[in-house]
């Protein structure tokens, strides 16, 4: 904010996936996964918020998964962070409505052969 002053854009696509079935999983990894795919896009969604508000613009494109809209064997857990994201989503764009057209957008990539079951630091 201090370099451009505004910020148009904010794409939360941080996260990663966890392989697991639903009770294999432990209690480390599933906090870990919640962290990072729901409890850090709401941290810099609530950041961000204000400053749209004050400029009476902005869009948020959240990154969700199909698995956020079908729960699939050994993705369960993973996919319940993206569950959430979609009713964050969801209430968020109900919530934040203004006559300026305020925008949320999310995209739903399926699963692919790359490698996202670890976080990048």
């Amino acid at each position: 904010m201090s370099h451009f002053g505004r910020i148009d854009v904010l794409v939360n696509n941080a996260g990663f996936g966890l392989l697991s079935a639903v009770e294999e999983a432990s209690d480390e990894e599933v906090r870990k996964n919640y962290d990072a795919n729901v409890f850090g896009l709401l941290k810099v969604t609530r950041a961000m918020l204000p400053y749209m508000r004050r400029q009476q613009a902005g869009h948020i494109i959240n990154i969700s998964s199909v698995g956020g809209l079908k729960g699939y064997v050994g993705w369960g857990l993973y996919g319940s962070t993206k569950f959430a994201v979609e009713g964050i989503t969801e209430a968020l764009a109900q919530e934040v409505w203004f006559p300026w057209a305020f925008m949320q957008r999310w995209w739903h990539p399926a699963f692919s052969a790359r490698t996202f079951s670890k976080a990048i630091h």
